[in-house]
């Protein structure tokens, strides 16, 4: 059974991930007068470049190519390079965004629509979706009808046990802890993509790297959690505070000569 207070942690969890982009929208919006095109091209960016092709290329890279399939095995291997496969990815996705699609929206306002677009696809994808999809299946385990429900997909038995697992580990604190996740990695979304586009608008291509290692080395932590190196509390505790330092370089971002105007 999943506990009420961990269905509303969910819904909780569900209501901060849609609200979060819109809120965040609206309010560039009403103060910046910002345009819609950084914020869908933030939005398509994240799409093509972190699900469709990172997301190919990890299925070559852990799946299809035996060579390479054993970085599984390894967790600190495994963390590094899933932090070095989204930055890569994500990062370059943001510099073909502002260097070609972007060319006439290179002020500091549009690398915050930028960030919203790409945060909050994000912030939707992983978080709200992730949460009804929890929902769903905390209802289903609760009436009892879970293992009706998906003993009809063929689903392979590892895959079965990753998902009682999860439900079991459902308390109202981890679903909070999620979604409080979200708002961390929307800062996260925006801080980086004001360092993208100062690269890109002073030719200064080390902060483009810098944004791939930053990138890198803050998805290394939650790959030592899924590796079971490091526990969940822990986890989150650092993600939210490079959730903090990318909102005070937000807020400081104002004053960085070479993002200005």
């Amino acid at each position: 059974m999943v506990s009420q207070s961990a269905i509303i942690g969910l819904v909780f969890q569900l209501a901060l991930s849609v609200i979060l982009p819109a809120a965040g929208y609206i309010y560039l919006r009403k103060k910046y007068k910002i345009a819609f095109r950084p914020v869908l091209v933030g939005i398509l960016i994240f799409f093509v470049f972190a699900n469709v092709l990172g997301g190919a290329f990890n299925q070559f890279i852990l799946v299809a190519n035996k060579a390479t399939s054993q970085i599984t095995e390894n967790p600190i291997l495994f963390a590094v390079y899933g932090g070095l496969s989204a930055g890569f990815f994500e990062e370059m996705g943001r510099f073909i965004a502002f260097a070609w699609l972007l060319k006439l929206y290179r002020e500091r306002k549009d690398g915050l629509a930028y960030g919203v677009g790409h945060g909050g696809i994000e912030a939707l994808l992983v978080g709200a979706l992730g949460s009804i999809q929890l929902i769903v299946l905390s209802g289903l385990q609760n009436s009892g009808k879970l293992e009706e429900t998906v003993s009809g997909q063929n689903l392979p038995p590892e895959v079965l046990d990753q998902l009682a697992s999860a439900l079991a580990g459902l308390t109202f604190p981890t679903a909070v802890m999620g979604g409080l996740e979200r708002v961390a990695a929307f800062f996260l979304q925006i801080a980086l993509s004001l360092l993208v586009l100062y690269a890109v608008k002073n030719k200064k291509y080390l902060y483009l790297l810098a944004a791939i290692l930053l990138h890198a080395l803050i998805d290394f932590f939650p790959g030592l959690y899924q590796a079971k190196v490091l526990n969940l509390y822990v986890t989150e505790i650092i993600i939210y505070l490079i959730g903090i330092g990318a909102w005070f370089f937000i807020k400081r971002s104002s004053r960085m000569k070479g993002l200005d105007g």
